[in-house]
């Protein structure tokens, strides 16, 4: 009867939102640090990414912008999905042949903010550059 009259902020207030065997796929942010510094790199156009084997089964995924690039906080969150939907994209495409991109710790750091015009470009583009991390 008490959860009734709570809203949902309160009831996650004492609770994780992440169960804690989820909390190993994320990359921290020393991790992340050592991945610019050491990892391999591709440029392209719009992106550069940073990647390096992991020991995990999965592949982990950090999608980074600069506010100088895109100053609103919405056009930011809006490239993000656009990245990760891309890249789950690419996961279904190549679902039987995606073993090749299992067990890394991917950062993808974007040089330009785009807008919804550019979408096949973007798509593209970072399909081609997914492409090049299986050679």
């Amino acid at each position: 009867m008490v959860d009734e009259l709570l809203t949902d902020g309160e009831r996650m207030a004492g609770k994780e939102l992440l169960p804690k065997n989820q909390k190993n796929f994320r990359l921290k942010s020393q991790e992340i640090k050592e991945l610019i510094l050491f990892g391999e790199k591709i440029v392209s156009p719009n992106f550069i990414i940073y990647y390096k084997q992991n020991n995990l089964d999965n592949s982990r995924l950090v999608v980074s912008l600069n506010k100088k690039i895109c100053p609103k906080a919405t056009k930011r969150n809006y490239c993000r999905r656009v990245i990760k939907s891309l890249f789950n994209e690419f996961k279904q495409s190549h679902q039987n042949d995606f073993s090749f991109l299992k067990g890394y710790d991917i950062v993808v750091i974007l040089k330009q903010c785009f807008v919804k015009q550019d979408f096949p470009l973007i798509k593209k583009e970072f399909f081609n550059v997914l492409e090049k991390l299986r050679k």
